[in-house]
């Protein structure tokens, strides 16, 4: 399957995510790629996620869209990526 990137709907992600923090607030779930995702947008929540899952959390992979989104920028791929 050949994934085609559309430019100019990623460099709006930002204000998608904006807008779904006026729309839902600081925690939404959506479903992407057959994909449950729930967001956190407030720093002290994913805090809280990190402190009651342990040592080790288990950190999933970005879409590959996203991964590919940093390559061509050569950001770095983020934790869980590398």
């Amino acid at each position: 399957m050949t994934l085609c990137i559309d430019a100019a709907r990623i460099s709006r992600l930002h204000d998608t995510i904006l807008e779904h923090y006026r729309l839902y607030g600081p925690i939404y779930r959506e479903t992407v790629a057959g994909e449950t995702i729930v967001h956190l947008l407030n720093p002290d929540y994913i805090q809280t996620v990190y402190k009651h899952e342990g040592k080790i959390p288990h950190l999933v992979p970005l879409l590959q869209t996203t991964q590919m989104y940093r390559s061509l920028r050569q950001m770095s791929p983020g934790l869980g990526n590398t």
